[in-house]
């Protein structure tokens, strides 16, 4: 072999530039898996937000809830008014009003049993420092009263026994009760008496006769100086109701 077939032969691309060895399956799947990782990580400026809640909600552990306020119900009384007369220490006769507080609304049959039964003993006790109750309408009026018509009147029939129509001294007084007890309750404007012969002609408070039905306007209904409230009534119902009062 000649010196210049060598130098040829030492200059060749195969001697010159050698292969490099080829990456192996592992080498891959480690650089894979870096790439991964460095992706996933949180970078440490970014810091959690507060969250807001309004003032007007509770916070716990499990759960968030809204607390609504209490309903209040208005849960009405009722009264029963009985007007009798009263006789001061000084011998004047008035009309005295008692109030009874109830659980329901009044009926005229209530109101009108009530009138005849009398005042309570306590009812009594409360002004017996003062005068006695002179009530003019008793049993022997035997009276029943029926449903007020279109007009709010309802019509009182009384016994022929208690003499009512020719006892021309008691018909002021009576009269002024049954008709002051009876249009308290408020679907009655006014009264007429009656018994087994028919309507009873009223007087008014100054004896004149009146037309028709008689009214509160009649009498001294609504000219009471004096009352007693007696049997309060409490409401069945939570301690946030509000009571209001109906007459009647």
């Amino acid at each position: 072999m000649t010196p210049r077939f060598m130098t040829t032969q030492l200059m060749t691309p195969q001697l010159m530039s050698p292969q490099l060895p080829r990456p192996r399956p592992w080498m891959l799947s480690i650089a894979a898996l870096v790439l991964v990782i460095s992706s996933c990580v949180v970078p440490a400026q970014e810091t959690a937000q507060p969250i807001s809640v309004p003032d007007d909600v509770f916070v716990t552990t499990s759960l968030v809830t809204t607390v609504p306020e209490p309903e209040v119900i208005d849960v009405p009384s009722f009264s029963l008014s009985l007007y009798w007369q009263f006789q001061d220490d000084q011998g004047a006769t008035r009309l005295l009003r008692v109030r009874r507080n109830i659980e329901g609304p009044s009926t005229a049959a209530q109101a009108l049993s009530a009138l005849v039964d009398g005042p309570t003993p306590e009812e009594r006790a409360a002004r017996e420092d003062s005068g006695a109750f002179f009530p003019r309408v008793s049993e022997i009026f035997s009276p029943t009263v029926g449903a007020p018509n279109e007009n709010g009147v309802v019509r009182v029939t009384i016994s022929d026994e208690a003499g009512f129509k020719e006892n021309d001294l008691d018909k002021i007084p009576v009269a002024e009760e049954i008709v002051c007890t009876l249009t308290a309750i408020p679907s009655i404007n006014g009264v007429v008496i009656e018994d087994s012969t028919g309507e009873i002609p009223l007087p008014d408070r100054e004896s004149q006769p009146i037309v028709g039905a008689a009214a509160r306007s009649n009498y001294n209904c609504d000219q009471v100086l004096d009352e007693i409230i007696v049997g309060q009534v409490e409401p069945s119902s939570p301690a946030t109701t509000t009571p209001t009062t109906t007459e009647g």
